[in-house]
């Protein structure tokens, strides 16, 4: 057979494991210097696949069914506020995309958590993040996308009856949600929370999850019917339509305009929500959208207030950084860019310095800076070197002498005294961007060039490139610009992520930076959405195909969503499929169904021409029991007699199993109390139905990827192929039930591991790992559990294509040239031994250790008789010593207290040293 691999999936053919991975690729591009509108900039072109290297071994190739738009797209697209491409950067082509939902088809071999043909929920901002420009990823918006294995969070199975499109469109949205909701805002049961955004994009997502703590949502935006729908529906409580609110209570506060004058301008803002908050100010506010809100939002907090921000997207082609609000009759301004985006954290509070600390967490030993020498920054210098802090201050030599020698006298060199009046430290600070939305000069020249002097001073003090965790910022004057810009940046991995800028005033309140989430709160999110605390429904999305995703794109910008969600269909082939019915696909045509509740389990896939055979009892760990043996052997025997299923031609066969084990063994409840006869027919019709499958005229390959004991090494041991992963645990742990492997494991375990090797395994009954079964030849290949299943079908397309051929095993000829071992063995003192012992009593049956010796004495009768008499007779003559040791006291004895769970059953006894 000879697989042709196309040049390009087509859009819209699910994955399967039966197709190569092309060359070429549809996806979604950003040129260098050709900026503009998402609608125009953004192209739909055929780029390379991407590819997994060998230093890529804890990455995944994923196919992607499903992904979404982002608001960094559309900036990535206008080139605004930075290009896409930095200096230097030899690219010229950007694939966005922050959001998919894909099935893994390929992976590296480190990678552990996820396999081939599994659904996973990509997320790009967990781990790695592989940024360009304005934080805008690569690789989303196309056909496949290689991340990190920490970033492809499997699909749980109680999402599994979703479509692709409504996860793959909800992850960057509802972590960052979580992340300002849960982490930032800690929103609890009885809070008001105030959601800009109207229901759209995250707002959508902050809704439901802060409905999902207990709290009244109330939104805010200019969809008055969107924000109907969502208070029927029980996502939101009151809804403030934005347009009953003049443009003129909108914007940056002018820098020569009063408290009580802007108060006054804007007061109906605060009376329509307190209106729809019962009369109250608000608790908590999640906020998003720049400049023109922020001052009014601030202003409607109760005391104790939080304000947490991702973003300051604006309006049209304009993001709105520059934010302003009053506390204390003091007018303060800040770049949103240094908060929101580096996580920084602003709070105001009452409280002495020593309290605002511990309210913080500040740990020992941390840098901290500190405004002015007068007996407020004094407090705040104490209360930090209580911390053994390191300090720099910046204060007037020639304003403030008598604070500086305090200073001093604290501890404070001379040389930690950074000198205020080196310094023009503007209180205004120039919009960042002009109405163009290009950078402002203005904004360098009189800011950005006094902060980066500043930041220098603080360095020299510190270390290069060392910035404080907390800044001790003052209430009498506005520097809080400065401070937001000097202030370190978030580090996740820090016990204090976050750096703080920390005030002390008359009041209470929080504004907060907020900015993507933690791989944990991805998964909580997941966790939440298959508990149903969270939906995304199919009505809540706009559904376009990929090419249509710019587009949706443009209507982002342009404020035109009428839905919360859009999302655009990539190899998903329709709307509305389950992602079940993707990971089912992946293994091809589903031809045999398993149903436990009929008694069902086995399933038969047919991908090209290969079948995969899955055993399906993944509760017991696939244990063979009656009935799993019939449904194993009808299919069996109609590849035997038909070559194929359902008349579908099959040239190839693939075993696996289900869950965490290939076979865990037999299903010993099918001995207890059964006669060395019946038992001995159990044996016997198992033992033919492995050698049909041993003598099928096609190739079968063995997964052997986690429990592959008993019964179950036996059965894989009749495939032409065994391909062993990390989690195999193979063995013949039968002695520690009383018996011996009857299903043919006497027969075939010693012609490939040799005599010694099997009489070890056997009688001591403790197994190995897929890396010593290739070493000692009881598998013939390894592979990582991620990609056996792919393994395996490359080698079955091999033998079928003739570029492989596999060793047909000649049992009989095989024990001639092992004769002289097997007569080793035999002698061995010990081995002599066990042939004498005498069969344990109903009394002595729970004897362990007479109860193990009794077996292997059994174990070396059948071991001598098969390579003496040949491999067939030996079969039979397994099966028939099988069913008298299993029925004997010490069988039943230890078989029984298998089932009961008896920890003795499973206790270390070595019967023979090994060799």
């Amino acid at each position: 057979m000879t697989i042709k691999i196309a040049s390009k999936w087509p859009m819209g053919s699910a994955p399967c494991v039966s197709a190569a991975i092309p060359a070429r690729m549809d996806a979604l591009t950003i040129r260098r210097d050709a900026y503009g509108p998402p609608a125009r900039a953004i192209q739909f072109e055929a780029v390379a696949v991407p590819r997994l290297h060998p230093e890529d071994a804890n990455r995944v190739l994923v196919a992607v069914l499903a992904t979404g738009p982002n608001f960094n797209t559309n900036f990535a697209s206008l080139g605004l506020p930075v290009p896409v491409f930095g200096r230097g950067d030899a690219a010229t082509v950007h694939v966005p995309g922050s959001d998919a939902l894909g099935i893994v088809v390929d992976a590296g071999s480190g990678v552990k958590s996820v396999k081939v043909g599994q659904a996973v929920i990509l997320d790009s901002w967990t781990g790695r993040n592989i940024i360009r420009g304005y934080e805008t990823h690569d690789g989303f918006n196309a056909q496949f996308a290689v991340v990190d294995e920490e970033r492809a969070i499997p699909v749980a199975d109680e999402l599994k009856t979703h479509s692709p499109e409504r996860l793959a469109a909800m992850l960057l949205t509802y972590g960052t949600a979580y992340r300002a909701v849960v982490e930032r805002l800690a929103v609890a049961p009885g809070d008001s929370v105030l959601l800009m955004g109207g229901g759209k994009g995250t707002s959508f997502a902050g809704a439901q999850i802060a409905k999902a703590l207990g709290a009244r949502v109330i939104l805010m935006g200019s969809n008055a019917g969107l924000g109907r729908a969502l208070i029927e529906r029980g996502i939101a409580d009151a809804f403030i339509d934005r347009r009953q609110i003049p443009e003129s209570a909108f914007g940056v506060i002018p820098a020569d305009l009063a408290a009580d004058q802007w108060l006054e301008k804007t007061a109906l803002f605060r009376k329509v929500v307190l209106a729809a908050n019962h009369g109250q100010p608000v608790d908590r506010i999640f906020e998003h959208t720049g400049g023109r809100n922020f001052p009014l939002l601030v202003s409607v907090l109760a005391e104790n207030g939080r304000l947490a921000f991702f973003g300051a997207t604006g309006q049209g082609m304009k993001g709105e950084y520059k934010e302003s609000f009053f506390y204390g009759g003091r007018r303060f301004v800040m770049d949103a860019r240094w908060v929101w985006m580096r996580q920084k954290q602003v709070i105001f509070r009452s409280q002495t310095p020593r309290e605002i600390f511990t309210e913080i967490r500040l740990p020992a030993g941390r840098n901290g800076l500190i405004w002015g020498a007068d007996g407020y920054a004094l407090d705040f210098a104490r209360a930090a070197l209580e911390r053994q802090a390191r300090l720099a201050v910046v204060a007037s030599r020639s304003r403030e002498t008598a604070g500086i020698r305090e200073m001093q006298a604290l501890g404070i060199a001379d040389s930690q005294i950074i000198d205020r009046d080196r310094f023009v430290l503007p209180e205004e600070m120039p919009d960042p961007l002009t109405e163009a939305g290009r950078p402002n000069p203005a904004y360098g020249r009189d800011y950005m060039a006094s902060a980066r002097a500043l930041g220098k001073a603080v360095w020299d003090v510190f270390g290069p490139k060392v910035s404080p965790d907390f800044i001790a910022e003052r209430t009498d004057q506005s520097t809080l610009h400065f401070s937001t810009f000097l202030l370190r940046d978030f580090t996740e991995q820090d016990d204090m992520p976050c750096g703080f800028v920390v005030a002390r005033g008359s009041s209470n309140l929080s504004i907060l930076g907020s900015h993507m989430y933690r791989s944990s709160q991805a998964r909580d999110v997941v966790r939440l959405l298959s508990r149903k605390a969270l939906v995304m429904e199919q009505g809540d999305l706009e559904v376009v195909g990929l090419e249509g995703l710019p587009e949706i794109q443009q209507k982002m910008l342009d404020g035109r969503m009428g839905k919360p969600k859009g999302v655009a269909l990539v190899q998903a082939d329709r709307a509305g499929r389950s992602i079940a019915s993707f990971e089912d696909g992946y293994l091809g045509e589903h031809l045999i169904r398993s149903d436990a509740g009929k008694k069902r389990h086995v399933d038969f896939h047919l991908a090209g021409e290969v079948g995969i055979l899955t055993l399906c009892r993944p509760e017991a760990l696939n244990a063979l029991n009656n009935d799993l043996i019939r449904g194993l052997g009808e299919v069996i025997a109609e590849l035997r007699t038909r070559r194929g299923i359902q008349g579908r031609k099959v040239r190839g066969l693939i075993l696996r199993g289900a869950g965490r084990a290939f076979v865990a063994g037999a299903d010993v409840t099918e001995f207890a109390g059964s006669s060395a006869r019946r038992i001995e027919e159990i044996a016997l019709s198992v033992l033919r139905l492995f050698s049909e499958i041993e003598n099928l005229k096609i190739p079968v390959i063995a997964v052997l990827d986690g429990f592959t004991l008993g019964g179950g090494n036996e059965l894989a041991m009749s495939a032409h192929y065994r391909i062993a992963t990390e989690n195999a645990v193979i063995g013949q742990p039968e002695i520690k039930l009383g018996i011996i492997p009857g299903y043919g494991g006497l027969q075939r375990l010693p012609r490939l591991v040799g005599p010694l090797q099997a009489a070890e395994m056997s009688v001591n009954g403790e197994p190995i790992g897929g890396r010593e079964a290739l070493r000692l030849g009881l598998a013939d290949a390894f592979a990582p559990s991620a990609t056996a299943l792919l393994a395996a079908y490359r080698v079955a397309e091999a033998c079928i294509s003739g570029k492989k051929k596999l060793p047909c095993k000649n049992w009989d000829a095989i024990a001639l040239r092992q004769a002289g071992k097997m007569k080793a063995v035999m002698k061995m003192p010990r081995v002599q031994g066990f042939l004498s012992s005498p069969a344990p009593g109903q009394d002595a049956a729970q004897d362990l250790t007479a109860a193990r010796e009794f077996a292997a004495k059994y174990v070396f009768t059948a071991l001598e008789y098969g390579y003496k008499a040949g491999f067939k007779k030996g079969l039979t003559h397994d099966a028939k010593l099988f069913g008298e040791v299993a029925a004997s006291p010490s069988g039943q004895e230890w078989i029984r207290r298998f089932i009961d769970k008896d920890p003795r059953q499973s206790s270390f006894l070595t019967i023979l040293t090994p060799g």
